[in-house]
């Protein structure tokens, strides 16, 4: 098989199951949580929690006005995705480690995308982490997904260290 072909289709395997779990927790937040008060579990370090958000990671840019947020996280991010998707596909010089990260946010940004298309502009929150007074605002797995990549992109690339012939090793 083709270097090419291979990479599309890894990339297309992490996309659609990483949309896929997405989705799916999506639907079962709304079935299971939305008319519930929330639930905590592990002392309260983990809350489950239905919210409809407008705005994007967190809730950014839920007060901007309507036509505004539609054009920005909407088609800005759809817009954003197929671009880094024609990247990450094209592109020879990207180690698989970045390829992997780029797979994840283009995941995320997709389902989330797919959400504010369908569902009036927003997305389906129900995931919430902390202790005490100390947490995370409400998010969901495509947000999870996405902030894995950004994270994988932080992680440099190392080498092996280069071991000089005259060395050695016993």
């Amino acid at each position: 098989m083709r270097r090419g072909a291979q990479r599309a289709g890894a990339l297309f395997s992490v996309v659609v199951m990483s949309i896929g779990l997405d989705q799916l927790s999506k639907r079962w937040a709304t079935i299971a949580l939305a008319t519930k008060l929330p639930e905590s579990f592990l002392g309260g370090t983990v809350r489950l929690e239905y919210a409809r958000n407008a705005g994007a990671f967190l809730g950014l840019g839920a007060n901007l006005p309507p036509a505004t947020r539609f054009w920005l996280l909407n088609v800005g991010v759809l817009l954003a995705m197929l671009a880094l998707l024609l990247v990450v596909l094209f592109a020879e010089r990207i180690s698989t480690g970045r390829r992997l990260a780029y797979a994840l946010m283009i995941s995320g940004g997709l389902s989330n995308a797919w959400d504010r298309f369908s569902q009036e502009g927003r997305v389906t929150d129900f995931l919430n982490l902390g202790i005490g007074n100390l947490r995370t605002g409400i998010f969901n797995v495509a947000d999870l997904v996405l902030v894995m990549g950004v994270l994988l992109l932080l992680i440099p690339g190392r080498k092996p260290p280069r071991v000089s012939p005259s060395v050695r090793i016993p």
